[in-house]
């Protein structure tokens, strides 16, 4: 079972469910998993249509999160003091013990992320931040990411991160995110700064709704 609404399409729970001969249970998941990811959007009370951004919006968002994260980052290093330096130091070595291990990484990465961004004390731009989140979700969903560097590669960006957290640079930062996501895509490593640049990046693959209502078929048998 499934269904492909075109882009801008409403998206009628009933319909929807009368369509695949299911209730309305599991369309209703569907539906609010596609609003989750970026793929769907409310205009209205009770009213939600099918949303593909276009190439434009898509350029528009990694321009916009190199600037969020870069000075998300900035602003926290403004805080920082010598031993959040060493904290960081420290888990950046681990990081380079871990490079044999993608797992391991990726789990020493999110907290490599997580203490860069701990000292930005800016709640407005958090938020900003964290509601962009999903769009970043829908870019890993829709796009296909090749794997085109190696931990070594990415680690080597990762240091050079810290060191302009270090010498509080803003320029040094956005710098090294905006070489860093058009030089490279890793999809393996969903916390490591790094996205595909939306200017230089192959078609998307289909966008269709298949996936979350097959997800809602597959439920009600």
């Amino acid at each position: 079972m499934h269904s492909t609404p075109c882009v801008g399409a409403r998206l009628a729970e009933e319909q929807i469910a009368t369509e695949l001969a299911v209730s309305r249970s599991p369309v209703r998941e569907a539906v609010a998993e596609l609003q989750r990811v970026g793929l769907a959007e409310r205009s209205g009370l009770h009213d939600r249509r099918l949303f593909v951004p276009t190439e434009k919006f898509v350029a528009d968002l990694f321009d916009l999160w190199v600037i969020l994260e870069s000075t998300q980052i900035y602003l926290s290093s403004l805080r920082a003091n010598q031993d959040d330096h060493e904290e960081i130091a420290g888990l950046l070595d681990r990081m380079k013990a871990a490079l044999g291990s993608k797992g391991r990484y990726a789990k020493l990465a999110r907290t490599f992320s997580e203490l860069l961004k701990n000292g930005c004390d800016n709640d407005l731009l958090n938020d900003v931040v964290n509601g962009h989140a999903k769009y970043l979700r829908w870019l890993r969903a829709i796009y296909y990411i090749g794997e085109t560097e190696s931990l070594r590669e990415i680690h080597g960006d990762h240091v050079t991160i810290f060191k302009w957290y270090c010498d509080r640079s803003l320029t040094g930062l956005m710098g090294v995110h905006r070489n860093a996501h058009e030089s490279a895509a890793c999809q393996g490593i969903a916390s490591c700064h790094r996205l595909p640049s939306a200017r230089a990046r192959a078609q998307p693959q289909s966008i269709e709704a298949n996936w979350c209502m097959s997800s809602a078929g597959q439920q009600a048998r």
